[in-house]
């Protein structure tokens, strides 16, 4: 028994709105093919480790979090850029808490369908 298109979209991109059959394709296979190179690639190897991730994550949000901390560094460009940071960590770890970059993410894919495009990696694997 096979899985239906949207189904499997819905699985690879929880909480995305399914773009219609012709872009969902693209969009699945833009995944495998770049999960794919990753892991097959001898320059970048597998992804960091879920270890590392989440050190990066809590070494950027302990110094957002603490008030003295940021009140020496009082440059609110660094900080919006720190926050920035973390919210693509949290993205990445599937924090519910920050979701500054899933709805960013979000609004770019929307914005690309919405164009007629579709994000699809090119001949070295990134996605375009």
């Amino acid at each position: 028994m096979s899985m239906p298109l949207q189904t499997a979209f819905a699985r690879v991109f929880p909480g995305e709105e399914y773009p219609g059959e012709e872009a969902a394709c693209e969009f699945l296979v833009a995944e495998i093919l770049m999960n794919r190179d990753i892991a097959a690639d001898p320059k970048t190897g597998p992804m960091r480790s879920f270890r590392d991730i989440s050190h990066a994550h809590d070494s950027i949000t302990g110094i957002l979090v603490d008030e003295e901390i940021r009140e020496v560094i009082h440059d609110d460009g660094v900080l919006q850029d720190m926050m920035a940071r973390a919210s693509v960590l949290c993205w990445v770890l599937k924090h519910d808490h920050n979701l500054q970059f899933t709805e960013w993410l979000g609004n770019v894919r929307k914005l690309v369908h919405a164009m007629g495009l579709a994000m699809v990696p090119d001949e070295e694997g990134r996605t375009r």
